[in-house]
């Protein structure tokens, strides 16, 4: 979704078939749940897929994605992953969702379940994310046509993140994950549907993640911050984003 909004054209083009998909699955961004999620990600990869086929399309969906590595590419759009995200939604709708109370035994089996997902998706991109950061943004200056950012490299279980510097010939929105092309010096913008930062303001490196529209603003939840598991606020750029998605391609 995030490299698909870069280019509006090729946007208003593919997400009304997208959003299409999902009133048909009464399926909404507004409340979505896992299911909805893959579903997005089947519809678009299957898309992406087709496009890879040609050099043209690949160049294309390079750039929007901002990834070096096509291989990788081909790996994040490939159906095993669509079947890896549909077991994993399957599994945790079986179990987590709909079921009560279970043994050690169970747990371990539910464990080892998840981990061969884990084994399979990692047989996918294997180590290629090293070639593919994901950063956030922070001082940056501009000089000899490049933007040349401090940045916080948004990967591995370093605390704090590590810092980097990297060169890139747009610029990068303050405050939001990118991932970066360092060979092509690119960047894509992630929507804001991953929240990363000091929140509060006395945690390091806390992640909360968009869950759905409440009455008084968005609601993220975190999976690892137990002292605030959930925030309720305006979220403004995730509302411009949803408003985007929901109006996309139809007549005006």
């Amino acid at each position: 979704m995030s490299a698909l909004r870069q280019d509006g054209d090729l946007f208003h083009k593919i997400w009304p078939g997208v959003r299409s998909t999902l009133n048909e699955a009464r399926m909404t961004l507004d409340r979505p749940t896992v299911g909805t999620w893959v579903c997005v990600f089947e519809v678009l990869a299957k898309r992406i897929r087709k496009d890879l086929d040609n050099r043209d399309g690949a160049r294309q969906w390079q750039d929007l994605f901002a990834c070096d590595d096509l291989d990788l590419l081909k790996a994040i759009v490939d159906k095993g992953m669509v079947s890896i995200l549909k077991k994993a939604n399957t599994m945790r709708n079986g179990w987590r969702g709909h079921g009560g109370i279970v043994s050690d035994d169970d747990a371990r089996r539910r464990e080892s379940s998840y981990l061969d997902l884990l084994h399979d998706f990692r047989g996918l991109v294997e180590e290629r994310w090293s070639s593919y950061p994901l950063v956030l943004p922070k001082d940056g200056r501009y000089s000899g046509g490049l933007h040349i950012y401090k940045v916080a490299r948004v990967m591995g279980t370093r605390t704090p993140f590590e810092p980097l510097e990297m060169k890139v010939r747009g610029p990068m929105e303050d405050a939001q994950l990118h991932m970066v092309a360092p060979e092509a010096r690119t960047s894509c913008p992630l929507l804001p549907f991953v929240h990363v930062g000091a929140s509060p303001s006395d945690a390091l490196n806390t992640c909360y993640f968009y869950s759905r529209v409440a009455t008084k603003g968005l609601k993220y939840v975190s999976y690892h911050f137990e002292e605030i598991p959930e925030v309720i606020e305006p979220f403004a750029r995730t509302q411009v984003a949803l408003a985007e998605f929901s109006v996309a391609g139809t007549s005006p």
